[in-house]
């Protein structure tokens, strides 16, 4: 959950990637299963990326950023997703890291309506 927070908060100041790329690469590295640490840890990587840190790190403890996390999470699971890469095109879920030529034949496949 902090780490969802954390990239929610990061895309506030633009940073979502940069946020969202280096949490995946570091993850049970870095950082993941020592709250107090990881929160430290998140807030470097934020500050590393020229983020504003109060403004960060109230995003962090806002308990409505933490809610419209678990939104999100609830909607995912009620559409099936359970992991990631996943994509949902035109209704049909897509699991994994797939080609783009599986995209390509799916995208070539739907009618587009005038």
């Amino acid at each position: 959950m902090l780490a969802a927070v954390g990239a929610r908060c990061a895309a506030d100041q633009g940073a979502f990637w940069p946020m969202s790329e280096r949490l995946f690469a570091t993850h049970r590295v870095e950082w993941g299963g020592v709250p107090r640490r990881d929160r430290a840890v998140i807030v470097e990587f934020a500050a590393e990326f020229g983020l504003d840190g109060p403004t960060f790190e109230a995003c962090l403890d806002d308990p409505a950023v933490e809610e419209a996390v678990r939104l999100e999470q609830q909607a995912a699971q009620q559409l099936g997703i359970n992991s990631t890469p996943n994509f949902l095109v035109n209704g049909r879920l897509l699991r994994g890291a797939l080609s783009l030529r599986v995209f390509e034949d799916l995208l070539n496949q739907i009618e587009i309506a005038p």
